[in-house]
């Protein structure tokens, strides 16, 4: 059994925020020109069963109306929150968290609240900024009480892919790195339709699948690298996930990938088998 929990320091305060739920493998449909990824389900490599998984459901006009995670060997969900449009560019959540969009229907705001049981405590807000290409550039936190960007994260492309990341605070008045991130890729491979991966964005990974986050890596992802900082600035010992065993449908698209070393749990990459599925048009 897996368990997800997220984690962010802002202040003396502590975000605990644990999630889940997932389908075993079963829905998706075929593959097609059109298809979104719907399902990222963990796969027991003895049994073939799902075990846990990110799902999004989408309407008939092809939004996204409900994400979970699930725990298949519980059978139970450990997270599970409806999406509403309330205009084509704002879009609220049954948790209460608020999501706006940019004129290209990108993510542009994410606010949500630092402790998801007081309705009316302090809130977070991440703005996210892309280029005119389309890939997300930098994000940054600030607080409801503190209207100020107390964190910041870079992302940069090389040739299509992300292959780094940069995130630093300026909770003490000055600048102090928290982490930097490296990303390499199969250049032979590029999958198509996927979803862009940012292994630090605790804050959104359940969003991923629902909403658009920019544009995707253009090749297939095979090592994230993370090396985290401390209050005095000491680097740890490098964080890596290594990705093999990619597999293909006929037209293109991800369906499964192996994941090994280190999970990062706000990205929904998951140690050991994992398994793509569909929704198609």
């Amino acid at each position: 059994m897996i368990k997800l929990k997220i984690f962010i320091a802002i202040l003396p305060v502590i975000l605990l925020f644990s999630c889940a739920k997932e389908y075993s493998n079963e829905s998706g449909g075929g593959l097609g020109s059109s298809c979104r990824l719907s399902n990222i389900t963990v796969i027991n490599d003895l049994t073939g069963a799902g075990e846990y998984a990110l799902n999004t459901r989408y309407n008939n006009t092809g939004k996204a109306n409900y994400v979970e995670l699930y725990d298949s060997v519980l059978s139970s969900a450990d997270y599970q929150v409806s999406i509403e449009y309330l205009a084509s560019d704002t879009i609220i959540t049954g948790n209460g968290d608020l999501l706006v969009l940019d004129a290209n229907k990108r993510l542009k705001k994410l606010i949500t609240l630092l402790d998801p049981t007081d309705p009316t405590g302090e809130k977070l807000i991440f703005d996210f900024k892309y280029n005119s290409s389309g890939y997300l550039t930098g994000k940054t936190l600030s607080t409801s009480t503190i209207p100020i960007a107390l964190f910041q994260t870079a992302y940069t492309w090389t040739s299509g892919n992300l292959t780094k990341v940069a995130s630093s605070s300026n909770l003490t008045g000055s600048t102090q790195k928290l982490l930097d991130i490296d990303m390499q890729y199969d250049l032979s491979k590029s999958p198509r339709n996927f979803i862009p991966i940012y292994p630090e964005a605790f804050e959104s990974f359940i969003y991923v699948t629902a909403v658009d986050m920019g544009k995707p890596s253009t090749n297939l992802l095979t090592r994230i690298s993370a090396v985290y900082y401390d209050d005095q600035g000491n680097p740890s010992p490098a964080v890596v996930s290594e990705i093999t065993q990619a597999k293909f449908s006929n037209d293109g698209y991800l369906t499964e990938w192996f994941v090994d070393g280190s999970s990062f749990d706000a990205l929904g990459l998951f140690i050991g088998r994992n398994s793509f599925t569909y929704k198609c048009n």
